[in-house]
């Protein structure tokens, strides 16, 4: 028996050829439909943004989020083939999504049901706990944001790298220029923590970091945070 994915069928046809012709009748091959993305794209280790099971690869926190950030039209698809909830409740969430898809109450669903089953309850309420430091209280999570975040994209910087809030919005990826970053700050649109950042704060100082992690944001909903590393 070749077991793989309809992207091997050719290999697997191969593979049986070549036992037809050295004798070894009644091998047979089985082919199941790829898990892809909404762009075509399949899962997988070798795609980019992967999502892996393994803790010390993907945290419960960026495994949580990946399947939370899940596109409309595969939440049906994920919740179907991924998750091991009743066919009553999949419909259910399927309808609630269909009326009110913003809610993302069949997302939330799924990430939580996921993350469970991978990481256990004591990775969901971790997951949790970082999800509320990220986008609700800065001051919400007191454990191990460095293997907590594990899985995202945290740009590090050392001390001295600390000169001006503007430089430290590029370097978190919120602003692509000075003039960028110097209407953000003077728009009243940046901020360290829950402490919102003007034109004429001093700059940032090692004090600003707590556990060696700053969480900043650009507006209402974009947050990025960043590591202090030692030089």
């Amino acid at each position: 028996m070749q077991f793989g994915g309809s992207d091997q069928w050719g290999n697997i046809t191969a593979g049986l050829e070549l036992l037809r012709r050295t004798g070894h009748d009644g091998a047979v091959g089985m082919t199941v439909p790829l898990l892809l993305r909404s762009d075509g794209t399949k899962f997988g280790n070798t795609e980019s943004g992967a999502v892996w099971l393994e803790r010390a690869m993907t945290s419960p926190y960026a495994f949580y989020q990946f399947f939370f950030n899940t596109q409309d039209d595969q939440v049906p698809v994920l919740l179907r083939r991924l998750s091991l909830l009743e066919r009553d409740v999949i419909e259910e969430l399927e309808e609630r999504h269909a009326v009110a898809p913003h809610e993302r109450a069949a997302q939330r669903a799924l990430a939580e049901h996921l993350t469970t089953l991978v990481h256990g309850e004591e990775g969901l309420t971790e997951a949790l706990a970082v999800t509320e430091w990220m986008f609700g209280d800065p001051s919400a999570y007191s454990g191990n944001l460095d293997e907590a975040l594990r899985g995202i994209d945290v740009p590090s910087l050392t001390a001295v790298d600390l000169t001006t809030w503007g430089a430290l919005a590029r370097t978190a990826g919120l602003a692509g220029s000075n003039a960028e970053a110097r209407r953000l700050i003077e728009g009243g649109g940046f901020y360290a923590g829950d402490r919102k950042i003007g034109p004429d704060d001093a700059g940032p100082t090692v004090d600003d970091f707590k556990d060696g992690f700053l969480l900043l944001r650009k507006g209402r909903k974009t947050r990025q945070p960043v590591r202090l590393v030692e030089s």
